[in-house]
């Protein structure tokens, strides 16, 4: 899987995903850092995190800490002027 994304659309069940997304993290990670930070970048108002999970048991409390979890790390990755706008400004904009 190249992203919590798109491990999400090919596992059956909750535990398969917490075994797949910590064998796979930092590769994960590296993808999604690769795919998304130079458009996240240069264009810092059009984007934001986490507006989508597909199965319910996405929402249970251990696995929202690990995407939580990633969710930090890809931020911290970002130029810090993209970092605000990304994690939560972009959606406080939208919500008004």
């Amino acid at each position: 899987p190249s992203s919590p994304g798109a491990l999400m659309y090919t596992v059956s069940s909750k535990d398969e995903f917490k075994a797949k997304f910590s064998q796979n993290y930092g590769v994960m990670l590296d993808n999604t850092v690769e795919q998304w930070k130079s458009k996240i970048e240069q264009y810092p108002d059009r984007y934001m995190w986490g507006t989508d999970r597909s199965d319910p048991w996405t929402y249970d409390e251990d696995i929202s800490a690990m995407i939580e979890e990633f969710s930090r790390d890809f931020i911290g990755r970002l130029a810090p002027a993209a970092q605000e706008k990304f994690a939560y400004k972009n959606a406080e904009s939208i919500m008004g």
